[in-house]
């Protein structure tokens, strides 16, 4: 890409502020990550559900980017080139749109509910053999990342893959002006991501179809799977949709020893695939109709479909040996993902980490590719191992000191420089990076929760979009962040500029505070004898009683901000209406300030006891006016927790409290259909066995069973947070697209499952206990409590593994 302010001026008719020559070939949406082109940057500032990009654009400016994309008014220094539009994200759509129509390639766009961005990464993998491929990065299909994924088009791509999503209606038609597509991908049609084709709570799988194939509307061709998973109504809807001349299914008959044959537009190859289940074979069989459709010859594709890996779109954060952080980013090598990644050292501030790198896979000379990679890691104060042949060229072009192996077993990684770091894993599938991982890891225990970042960024999103833009958000972390880990969240909710966070203890906000944490935390449960600390970590306190009120004023010197909890009706902690005389003449007489009002909701998510709820509001209401009328100022309120966001929009007033909701759980349907899973509980098989009709399993033969089995054992327990009475067929696991139960007691350490149904399911294999495909409230219920419960049950033997899209 490369404009000038001017040029961009002009095809977006819009008022230009300042210079006219200044060179763009970059774009920023976020003032808090940058490439290493900084002086060559436009920000562009749109307004979100959590912030208004226009309030970031000064700090854009002091990180040196000079031009910037508005629609509000801004102050900036003189130097400053502005470009005014009246929205910002339909000016960027348009500079796409312009930017798409000056290269005459093909564009392979992909849409459909699940699969899209997997099969955009075998695409773009397998087409990299022949061409110079550009892709979308991430998970780029919205309304913002298509245009900036379009926008990376440049004079040396000869072949485009753009990822296309949407969640509501009349979102297509501009993601189809900006891709123009030659050659489309549907993935498939399901329920992912369909709350805006919703009616009743029923998803309308034809309002969704109509939708998406508006993409197809001038492509040449369209790909997409003819087979049974396809509903029938959907299938015919799509044939009827799309002329019969773009129309370009693909089959498959599943054979012996792992093979399929494929059959497409007049070809049949018998193909052995490197995965077993359906939706990962239709994603590269997908892939490979659209060699076909290139002119590609597909005869010998087998042996680069061995090199494909299943694709983590997404950064996997775990615990390293001696204090250290690692972060696994090694499942893509490119440029594009190399940025990506170091930004992200740069967001979470990490001190001097450790990169080890491996060559990377690009068409580009050596030369030039390296030059680019140093310019990137260049941005950050580093240390550098590098794995391969060529990139030992890194040597000489980045300041950091290097050390350099062939092959990634011989890395040795010495305490030194390994302690409190954080280490960055970023290579190509070959060099098996995942052993040297694993291998510096610190717990070897391989079951583990899988905390969802991203997943637990788009609900925040959702609340956002519910509540007022000027109601804050008060994030609840306590308990470890119901067993998530609150240091690790913490940092990305202060990434998205949350107003606070909630802990219930002392020690908790400190380890807050120690992990760089600077958003204000609220204490639940202070202890007066650690009121030194909380001075010393600006942490702030619930205040709930009159003799702890009296013991902060004399003790503190008024220096705490205090939040006042009020007892409406949950009969806990609080200030009960009685209390009221005696609270309000001591704070009128006082220097303390008050940071917050608010109480508790004791049945928010429960009709059966709305008008509790309506009752408790209104005490609420008058107890907090008696106070401002005493203090003179009026405090921030809060009432409304998970449920009550939803269910009582008028108490959202000046900051709602959102926790279980912030990890994907809703008592709302409708609001639980818009979040995603954060939690999701593994563990993997560690034996397979066959068992004949009428065999016993487990402690205090419970069951029986019924006929032959196969039977696995998995490597997790009652020690680790699996409930003992999730057994006996009660609880069904996820493996290999199928859910199988549970059989006998669940032992303190091992569990069995019957996978006599599962003929794909081997040793090693992940099996989900609960997260995306098995809802945690079912185990819940079975086990007669409630999501809390379980998630704060994890022990702490199993490890925690963060990912990020």
């Amino acid at each position: 890409m490369n404009y000038t302010s001017g040029d961009i001026s002009n095809l977006l008719s819009a008022t230009l502020v300042g210079a006219s020559d200044h060179i763009i070939s970059h774009i920023s949406i976020d003032s808090r990550s940058f490439s290493a082109h900084v002086p060559e940057t436009i920000f562009i500032a749109f307004s979100g559900n959590i912030v208004d990009g226009h309030n970031y654009v000064q700090a854009a400016y002091d990180l040196g980017v000079r031009v910037f994309l508005i629609d509000k008014k801004v102050e900036l220094p003189f130097d400053a080139i502005t470009i005014t539009v009246n929205n910002t994200l339909a000016a960027l759509q348009k500079w796409a749109t312009i930017h798409r129509a000056k290269y005459d390639i093909p564009v392979i766009a992909i849409t459909g509910s699940n699969g899209k961005t997997i099969t955009k990464e075998w695409l773009s993998q397998l087409l990299s053999k022949h061409y110079s491929v550009v892709r979308s990065p991430k998970s780029y299909n919205s309304q913002i990342g298509v245009p900036l994924s379009v926008l990376l088009i440049d004079d040396t791509h000869e072949v485009a893959v753009i990822e296309a999503g949407v969640s509501q209606p009349n979102e297509m038609k501009y993601l189809e002006e900006i891709i123009k597509p030659t050659i489309c991908i549907l993935t498939n049609i399901g329920d992912a991501h369909s709350s805006g084709f919703e009616g009743d709570g029923i998803v309308n799988l034809e309002r969704k179809l109509k939708e998406k194939s508006i993409l197809f509307r001038d492509c040449k061709e369209l790909v997409f799977h003819s087979g049974e998973d396809f509903k029938p109504n959907v299938i015919d809807d799509l044939k009827f949709i799309v002329k019969k001349e773009k129309q370009r299914p693909y089959s498959y008959e599943r054979l012996e020893g792992g093979k399929v044959e494929f059959s497409f537009y007049n070809k049949s190859l018998i193909l052995e695939l490197p995965f077993s289940d359906e939706a990962s074979i239709q994603n590269i069989l997908a892939s490979i109709s659209v060699m076909c459709l290139l002119g590609i010859d597909i005869s010998n594709v087998g042996k680069d479909l061995k090199l494909l890996d299943r694709v983590h779109m997404r950064m996997e954060t775990k615990a390293g040996r001696w204090n250290s952080t690692l972060i696994n980013d090694a499942y893509n090598s490119d440029l594009q993902s190399l940025n990506n990644a170091v930004q992200y050292l740069k967001q979470i501030k990490a001190k001097k980490p450790l990169i080890i790198l491996s060559d990377l896979e690009d068409n580009q000379s050596d030369d030039l590719l390296y030059l680019k990679v140093s310019e990137i890691l260049n941005l950050i104060d580093h240390t550098l191992i590098t794995v391969g042949d060529s990139s030992q060229a890194l040597k000489k072009l980045v300041a950091a000191h290097s050390e350099h192996y062939i092959e990634s077993e011989q890395v040795q990684v010495p305490r030194p420089i390994m302690e409190g770091k954080t280490i960055l894993f970023k290579g190509a599938r070959k060099f098996k990076f995942e052993k040297l991982y694993n291998r510096l890891s610190v717990q070897s225990h391989s079951a583990h929760l899988e905390i969802d970042l991203s997943a637990m960024e788009h609900n925040l999103s959702v609340y956002a979009s519910i509540i007022p833009p000027d109601t804050k958000i008060m994030t609840v972390i306590k308990a470890s962040a119901y067993g998530s880990g609150a240091k690790e969240l913490a940092k990305h909710l202060q990434h998205r500029q949350v107003s606070y966070m909630a802990v219930a203890y002392v020690d908790e906000g400190i380890q807050l505070r120690e992990a760089n944490i600077h958003t204000p935390i609220l204490v639940l449960n202070p202890d007066l004898d650690q009121l030194d600390e909380m001075v010393e970590h600006q942490l702030e306190p619930e205040v709930y009683d009159i003799i702890q009120l009296q013991h902060l004023i004399t003790h503190t010197d008024s220096l705490l901000p205090i939040h006042l909890k009020l007892d409406t009706g949950m009969h806990r902690l609080g200030f009960k209406e009685e209390d009221l005389s005696a609270l309000c003449e001591l704070l009128s007489t006082s220097k303390i300030r008050v940071s917050t009002v608010f109480s508790h909701l004791a049945a928010s998510d429960e009709p059966l006891h709305s008008d509790y709820t309506q009752m408790q509001i209104a005490l609420y209401n008058e107890m907090c006016n008696q106070i401002v009328l005493a203090i003179g100022y009026t405090p921030i309120r809060h009432i409304a927790n998970t449920a009550a966001i939803t269910r009582f929009p008028h108490t959202h007033y000046d900051m709602v409290r959102l926790g279980l909701g912030l990890y994907g759980i809703d008592g709302d349907p409708k609001t639980f259909n818009r979040l995603e899973r954060v939690h999701t509980l593994k563990a993997k098989i560690i034996q397979i066995k066959f068992l004949s009709k009428g065999e016993t399993v487990g402690y205090n033969r419970t069951h029986t069973l019924e006929r032959n089995s196969r039977i696995a054992i998995i490597n997790i327990g009652y020690a680790d947070g699996l409930m003992r009475s999730s057994g006996n067929s009660k609880h069904n696991v996820y493996l290999h697209g199928r859910y199988v139960p549970i059989i006998g007691n669940v032992c303190m350490d091992l569990t069995m499952i019957d996978i006599t149904d599962v003929s794909a399911a081997e040793l090693g294999d992940d099996v989900e206990l609960f997260g995306k495909k098995v809802d945690i409230r079912s185990l819940a219920k079975i086990n007669n409590t409630i999501p809390y419960e379980l998630l704060a049950g994890i022990s702490t033997r199993v490890k925690k593994v963060y990912v990020r899209s």
